[in-house]
């Protein structure tokens, strides 16, 4: 992702420059979209509305597929339309493999390139399309991509006694293996691989307020905090229909 965030980046400060470049009238060209008006035909007004809503209808997906894969006619004709459905293709990219990103965005500075040097950009009717907006959206989702966000879970069970109805003890056995957590009697470190989930996983344990119901043994707790992030062991008490559920 980094690779395609500078990538990103290059292109965006170089679309600033194509617009300078546009702007003193060395290119001429104009979007024709009476070769393909099912594809462009609405389009640049889809567009706008995506950028100021967030919204987008899910008719208009199929026309950006028709576009992409009628990509080398539709940079001839409108190459603007293109760079548009291009921007709207990096956004849906942006989770999909490294690979796949970086062929939309090569594509994208392709069509660019090649419309500089054939003049088949307009810029009054480049600033009529919302491509600043575009890059701006996806240069911001590639920034948030890029910060490191801590992930927290929470694990919510409901508990009534170690033994099950044959009198069979289980003693939550199955969260001390993976992949839940690790047996040892030391609390994992951030250094250790593969220690479990539960490292980063708030445990909560709720024990039904029924005399049958003895709750979680003392040591079993002890056990699981050193495997656990956090341990919170409660009574509750639940309708008439609560379940009560024992350690397996």
């Amino acid at each position: 992702l980094s690779s395609a965030a500078r990538r990103g980046s290059g292109a965006a400060t170089f679309a600033v420059a194509f617009v300078f470049y546009l702007g003193c009238g060395l290119a001429v060209g104009i979007c024709d979209i009476e070769e393909f008006p099912a594809e462009l035909k609405g389009l640049r007004d889809t567009a706008w509305s995506y950028y100021q809503s967030s919204l987008l209808a899910v008719e208009e997906v199929p026309k950006f597929s028709r576009i992409l894969a009628a990509q080398e006619d539709i940079a001839r004709v409108c190459p603007v339309g293109l760079l548009q459905v291009l921007l709207l293709k990096m956004e849906e990219a942006l989770l999909d493999e490294a690979k796949e990103r970086e062929l939309t965005i090569a594509l994208y500075m392709n069509t660019m390139h090649t419309s500089i040097i054939k003049g088949t950009l307009d810029a009054t009717e480049l600033m009529q399309w919302p491509i600043a907006q575009g890059w701006q959206r996806v240069e911001a989702q590639w920034a948030l991509l890029r910060q490191d966000v801590p992930t927290t879970s929470a694990m919510v069970m409901n508990y009534c006694s170690a033994k099950d109805r044959f009198g069979v003890e289980h003693d939550l056995h199955w969260l001390f293996k993976a992949p839940f957590g690790d047996p040892s009697e030391t609390k994992p470190t951030e250094e250790v691989d593969d220690i479990g989930i539960l490292v980063d996983t708030d445990l909560y344990i709720y024990v039904v307020d029924a005399p049958k119901c003895s709750g979680v043994n003392d040591t079993v707790v002890e056990r699981l905090r050193r495997v656990a992030r956090s341990v919170r062991v409660e009574r509750y008490r639940g309708g008439p229909g609560r379940e009560e559920q024992s350690a397996y």
